[in-house]
């Protein structure tokens, strides 16, 4: 005989978009492969849903009053095929059963004292849109595994955000006052920035970062510990110095011919942007001849750049300016690290 559901640690709710918000986050920390139950199932208790993947964390308010490990693939799946109002009933320590209208699943659940509780880092002050916009505008220059760990993380500072990859270098100004030494991981970054909500407050501990929301929902990531490159004399120009205006239609151009590359370089020369393998090219009126660059790179500098300095050597790099944003670009042919 099937077992009938625990009516005690039931619960209906009139906000299934905030179950879904949540499960959706939880989803994304999903691992697999992984052994642990704490990186394939989050953690539902106080009207609260949690999820990591040992680097990143989510923690989301829910009108669900129940105790429970759900499998967050499953969860999610369950939930996105949900109609009208939802029910979700506790058959016991195992089970879930997400019920609908017209449709009904069971999730499993791991043991609740397996998936450890996470806690977010105390607030302690506020951040806004920029600081946000300053991680976005210098990731592309980060790569995803390096020998040096700053060259793949942004260290969010006081006042601006960074990022290297070992040749190129960005800093992005947010104005907000920051402590010292928040290197976060690219992949961390990545997480923030698909955050759906606005991020207002942030608090920070021994190794790790919180950003919350106004409803109390957050993201904590996990920060590594390396010393940051110094780079401000990089930026170092002559008295008088003034960049020229980049071209219209530099980044079109680079997008255009970047898909046709082998090797994943466009050059930028006399009138045009070219692929590596000259298979593709496009007319921009006014390009000089800057060299041959990284595409990917280029096309993420070149959104928020408004003002050059190709003409100058600068050992093989090119300068570039914008509204709270500077970076340092290298030509491929320039071996010099930062």
């Amino acid at each position: 005989m099937a077992r009938r559901p625990r009516t005690t640690k039931k619960a209906a709710t009139d906000d299934a978009d905030l179950l879904l918000s949540a499960a959706k986050l939880a989803a994304t920390l999903y691992d697999e492969k992984s052994t642990q139950n704490a990186h394939r199932h989050a953690r539902l208790q106080g009207r609260f849903m949690t999820a990591t993947n040992g680097f990143v964390a989510y923690g989301c308010p829910v009108q669900e009053d129940v105790a429970a490990a759900p499998n967050t693939a499953q969860l999610l799946r369950a939930l996105e095929r949900v109609q009208g109002h939802v029910t979700i009933a506790q058959l016991d320590g195992s089970r879930l059963i997400v019920k609908g209208e017209r449709f009904r699943a069971t999730v499993d659940c791991a043991p609740l004292d397996t998936i450890p509780p996470i806690l977010p880092d105390e607030p302690v002050g506020i951040i806004t849109p920029a600081v946000l916009d300053a991680l976005a505008a210098v990731v592309p220059l980060t790569v995803d595994k390096h020998q040096k760990l700053y060259c793949s993380a942004v260290l969010l500072a006081n006042g601006s955000a960074v990022a290297t990859n070992g040749i190129c270098l960005a800093q992005a100004w947010h104005g907000v006052d920051m402590p010292p030494g928040l290197l976060i991981p690219k992949a961390s970054v990545t997480a923030i920035l698909r955050y759906p909500a606005p991020l207002t407050v942030f608090g920070y501990g021994k190794g790790s970062l919180t950003l919350y929301t106004e409803s109390g929902a957050w993201v904590k990531v996990q920060l590594y510990v390396d010393e940051y490159v110094t780079f401000d004399h990089l930026f170092e120009v002559q008295p008088g110095w003034t960049p020229e205006a980049i071209p219209e239609g530099l980044t079109d151009g680079v997008e255009a011919v970047a898909p046709f590359c082998d090797t994943g370089r466009v050059i930028i020369r006399n009138g045009l942007t070219a692929s590596d393998n000259e298979k593709a090219t496009h007319t921009v009126d006014g390009a000089p001849d800057a060299g041959t660059f990284d595409a990917a790179q280029i096309t993420a500098v070149l959104k928020r750049a408004t003002h050059w300095d190709y003409a100058t050597a600068r050992e093989s790099r090119v300068l570039f300016q914008g509204n709270n944003y500077r970076a340092l670009l290298a030509a491929i042919r320039s071996k010099h690290a930062i």
